[in-house]
């Protein structure tokens, strides 16, 4: 949300005719180093909110990766599916519930992205029980 606040003003200050690159590393706009962090250790960090109805609303964060791929493991199911790949927080899986009207236990787990490749562990699961 900040980011859509600051482009605009960043953009502005970049184009005034008096804007020296110079300038711009007083204010932190220019140079620096990016700094890529080592996720093969880390996982993604998720918190679930029932929606009701099998949405579930996930916020997460990204640190330093491109995104998270999300995989969802239903009661009777033996196998991680994948559901999505989310760039930002949150993340909706809505999903209808398989028997509507019946409460529906799910696992959730995530993987930190990084050019399209999954380079962190996997999160420990996420239990969310679906209400109607």
């Amino acid at each position: 949300m900040l980011e859509q606040i600051f482009r605009p003003l960043i953009r502005r200050i970049k184009a005034h005719p008096e804007y020296t690159e110079a300038f711009g590393h007083k204010l932190g706009l220019e140079g620096g180093t990016t700094v890529v962090q080592d996720l093969s250790s880390g996982n993604p960090s998720l918190v679930a909110i029932d929606k009701t109805g099998g949405t579930v609303e996930f916020q997460f964060t990204r640190r330093g990766s491109d995104g998270v791929n999300f995989y969802l493991q239903r009661e009777q199911e033996v196998g991680w599916t994948l559901i999505g790949r989310a760039m930002k927080s949150p993340f909706l899986d809505a999903r209808p519930l398989l028997v509507p009207g019946m409460p529906e236990i799910r696992r959730y787990t995530a993987v930190y992205l990084r050019l399209d490749k999954e380079v962190s562990r996997f999160n420990e699961d996420v239990v969310v029980t679906c209400m109607p």
